[in-house]
């Protein structure tokens, strides 16, 4: 391997070349994600986290009791991102 000095002419177009397009570089990619997510939120929306968890049992109850089921007719599972109701 060659010896490269640091006063050479390669290093410093190398160094000017570096600190001439890597800001621009920066600011063409920043604008780029911007506009992606930007996008992204437009196409999928908001995401919401739904009832909070003290409001969840009473939601269920009340929404079984509107379909004629009573509490000893089905069995709610709570897992750590998803609840489910099964009947019996």
């Amino acid at each position: 391997m060659q010896n490269i000095k640091a006063n050479s002419l390669l290093v410093k177009c190398t160094v000017a070349a570096a600190i001439y397009y890597l800001p621009q570089d920066i600011g063409v990619l920043s604008l780029l994600s911007l506009n992606k997510r930007s996008h992204s939120k437009q196409v999928t929306g908001p995401i919401s986290g739904g009832p909070a968890e003290s409001k969840l049992d009473d939601l269920i109850l009340r929404y079984m009791m509107d379909r004629g089921f009573d509490p000893s007719g089905y069995v709610v599972t709570k897992g750590r991102r998803n609840t489910v109701v099964q009947l019996r």
